[in-house]
């Protein structure tokens, strides 16, 4: 972050068995002249599912509205593998 900017996080994460839940968002503001009014907000969850001792699949839905009115959203698939 740089001068003036303040960033908020907050994240809450819960694991049952092999199912993992997380859920978490950040607001990052900037207070710089002629910036005062900006703000951008993002949020993700996502679910994992532990398969075996060395492999899990999860996925993972976000959005971002990029300090403006339009929405960006994202969302992925990962899969792990540990040898």
């Amino acid at each position: 972050l740089g001068n003036n900017q303040i960033s908020n996080a907050l994240s809450i994460s819960y694991a049952m068995g092999d199912f993992d839940i997380s859920i978490g968002g950040t607001q990052v503001e900037d207070d710089s002249e002629g910036m005062e009014d900006y703000k951008r907000t993002v949020n993700e969850a996502s679910l994992n599912y532990n398969m075996n001792d060395n492999c899990s699949v999860g996925i993972k839905y976000a959005t971002d509205d990029n300090g403006g009115e339009e929405e960006a959203k994202y969302m992925w698939m990962t899969l792990s593998v540990t040898p």
